[in-house]
């Protein structure tokens, strides 16, 4: 090898030992901007975490604020009312008082002319003042009785208030069980004493000369004089038998009779009653 080829071999020994450290700097810029961008992304990802977060705790703040207000305004309303009804308490209580100083400044005006009475008449201290004294005690007398009056005034209006809204009260469900029983269709002026309630039971016994035991009885509501369906259940569907008039209950099971004019087939133990059939 000759000189120039050793200086292009240094050379070129030099370029590649360049090139390399330019090879390093690159891929160290490279991941040192990875590193950045991924720090970034992560910051990025919690700032939308934190700013999710912050979103719905606002939500939840304006939720809460407009229960409170809405708290608010119920409790506005409560006071409100309550200063009404406190108003209204106070216009009667200063009615009475004003009842209470007229009687007040009628007993005092009797008192003044009887004391008057008395500076004209020096002669029958005495006897004045004896009588004094009994206006007196009237007077004390009258003003309790007014008292004791008044009181029992404020509790008979307030009685009669009470009952006005119980009337009131009364009326209105009254009017809804009217209308109940128009939709059903039924009479408000009907006896319903012989009207059974919706019992289901069974014939546990045939005592003979159309005679039968049912199942239930007072406990039910059962009483004598009502009338029940007997019907027979089989593989075809309920058959009709016949209705039973209740002549004698007691508490867990009635006796009645066999109404001929509806009987269908004979009542045997097992077949079902019913106050009406499905």
């Amino acid at each position: 090898m000759n000189l120039v080829g050793k200086i292009l071999t240094v050379i070129i020994f030099v370029l590649s030992i360049i090139f390399m450290t330019m090879a390093m700097m690159t891929y160290a810029t490279h991941q040192n901007w990875r590193v950045s961008a991924t720090d970034l992304k992560t910051k990025l990802d919690t700032a939308k975490s934190e700013n999710a977060k912050l979103a719905s705790e606002k939500t939840d703040l304006e939720t809460q604020l407009s229960e409170e207000k809405t708290n608010r305004d119920a409790s506005l309303t409560k006071l409100s009312n309550e200063l009404k009804l406190l108003k209204d308490q106070q216009e009667k209580r200063e009615k009475a008082l004003e009842t209470t100083d007229k009687d007040k400044r009628q007993l005092v005006a009797t008192l003044e002319a009887q004391q008057q009475e008395l500076s004209r008449f020096r002669k029958e201290m005495d006897a004045l003042r004896t009588a004094v004294d009994q206006a007196r005690k009237d007077r004390d007398l009258h003003f309790n009785e007014v008292v004791k009056m008044t009181d029992e005034l404020h509790q008979v209006v307030n009685e009669m208030s009470q009952l006005k809204t119980r009337n009131t009260e009364l009326a209105a469900d009254l009017a809804k069980m009217q209308n109940v029983m128009r939709h059903f269709n039924v009479d408000p002026n009907a006896d319903v004493s012989l009207t059974p309630p919706d019992v289901k039971g069974q014939v546990t016994a045939v005592l003979g000369g159309g005679i039968v035991e049912i199942s239930i009885g007072s406990d039910a509501g059962l009483r004598k004089g009502h009338k029940l369906e007997i019907y027979r259940t089989g593989s075809k569907g309920d058959a009709y038998v016949g209705r039973v008039e209740i002549t004698k209950t007691e508490p867990d099971k009635a006796v009645g009779k066999i109404d001929p004019q509806f009987q269908k087939s004979d009542v045997v133990k097992g077949d079902r009653v019913a106050t009406k059939l499905q």
